[in-house]
């Protein structure tokens, strides 16, 4: 468990560097250049997600709810509507118009999708 959260704090507080920490950015920069930034940003993502699949590996599963059959068919509908934010995420839609961030708005269906099928 603790490799997890640590994964996970790691990845947030990275992603964090470029809006809220930016003299910190600002001083990477200037270390390393902004070829030496990109880099050392993706490697710093992708070991902080490989820490967190680690972590993820080696947690032992806790039973939170007993899921209903009843609740199958509204996940299937969630996923549905997110499968549909997800494509008018990347593809020239309208729905950009009505919804800011249409990728944030499919994972937390899909999340919730997932929470009302799984018990873990």
């Amino acid at each position: 468990m603790e490799f997890l959260l640590a994964g996970l704090l790691l990845f947030t507080l990275l992603h964090f560097v470029p809006s809220l920490f930016v003299s910190v950015k600002n001083n990477w920069v200037g270390a390393l250049g902004e070829g030496g930034y990109k880099a050392t940003f993706s490697v710093i993502a992708v070991l902080s997600i490989a820490i967190i699949s680690y972590g993820w590996q080696n947690t032992v599963p806790v039973h939170i709810n007993t899921p209903l059959q009843a609740m199958r068919v509204p996940s299937m509908a969630l996923i549905f509507v997110a499968l549909i934010l997800f494509c008018g995420a990347k593809l020239p839609t309208r729905i950009k118009t009505y919804i800011r961030h249409p990728m944030l708005v499919n994972v937390i269906f899909w999340s919730i999708a997932h929470l009302l099928n799984n018990g873990d």
